[in-house]
């Protein structure tokens, strides 16, 4: 889904969808996913590390922006509500 979101397709979409599984074996990785009606409609990983949080790969299919789902995903990241902002 990120990798479709972002644009991303062919071999560029492939290799980020099969490195995915591997660092989502780690406690320090998490991924969101948003469905509608079924749907993958918008995803976004987060890494924390030392209470410091790194959102990334934050990504909403076309036909299904403008819903606030990425809202709705940051929301879903309580993790994040403990990290420190880096300034």
């Amino acid at each position: 889904m990120p990798s479709r979101g972002l644009g991303n397709t062919g071999s560029d979409a492939t290799g980020l969808q099969s490195q995915r599984p591997a660092w989502l074996q780690q406690p320090q990785w998490s991924l969101y996913l948003a469905r509608i009606d079924g749907k993958p409609a918008a995803a976004a990983t987060l890494f924390i590390h030392d209470r410091v949080g790194h959102l990334a790969d934050a990504a909403t299919a076309p036909s299904f922006r403008g819903r606030g789902l990425q809202q709705a995903l940051l929301d879903l990241a309580s993790p994040m509500r403990t990290c420190k902002v880096p300034t």
